[in-house]
């Protein structure tokens, strides 16, 4: 006599429902990662940036600027769309046609947003031949798209040009502030 072997209906339904809540707990914390990894990516990304504006100034023997730019080819004032590194040649920290540009971020996420807070308030950074900045020493701010506290990431640069990371426990409530600046507006 032979005997089958196989699952039950009852042993199946339970093997499905095991791991229907084991997916239900793995899916939030994979999309907490996936944020989490996009922002630490992004923050790099222009952590980057500024320091290759401190070493094209260095390299070059000329100023540098990272300034906002809504068109990857000249400077605004809205650090939301993306970022150019250039060639100042006048100092001025806003690009003409005869500045060469070195780099350039074209787009943030949809949703995510930068803020460059700094002594004096220009609306760009800039740094000397020297590898010092120009007086500035401020916070750029990251937000990502999820406006989520936990993966803010904020860059710090001083008045010598260094640059570095803050940790999280530095970073202050720049997402929180911003969705209650929306939330006024209306």
């Amino acid at each position: 006599m032979h005997r089958m072997r196989g699952l039950t209906l009852l042993e199946l339904m339970a093997t499905i429902m095991i791991l229907a809540s084991l997916a239900l707990f793995a899916i939030p914390a994979f999309q907490d990662l996936k944020a989490r990894t996009q922002a630490t990516a992004l923050s790099n990304h222009i952590l980057g940036m500024v320091q290759l504006t401190r070493s094209t100034a260095v390299n070059y023997g000329t100023t540098a600027t990272l300034c906002p730019s809504l068109n990857s080819t000249t400077c605004s004032r809205k650090w939301k769309r993306g970022l150019i590194v250039f060639l100042d040649s006048n100092k001025d920290g806003k690009r003409t046609k005869d500045e060469t540009i070195v780099a350039n971020l074209k787009e943030l996420p949809e949703g995510a947003w930068i803020e460059w807070r700094a002594f004096q308030n220009p609306k760009y950074l800039q740094y000397q031949p020297s590898g010092r900045t120009n007086n500035h020493n401020g916070r750029f701010a990251y937000c990502p798209p999820n406006n989520n506290q936990r993966h803010a990431q904020e860059i710090i640069i001083n008045k010598a040009g260094r640059a570095r990371k803050a940790l999280l426990k530095e970073t202050k409530n720049y997402c929180e502030k911003r969705q209650q600046k929306k939330r006024n507006k209306r």
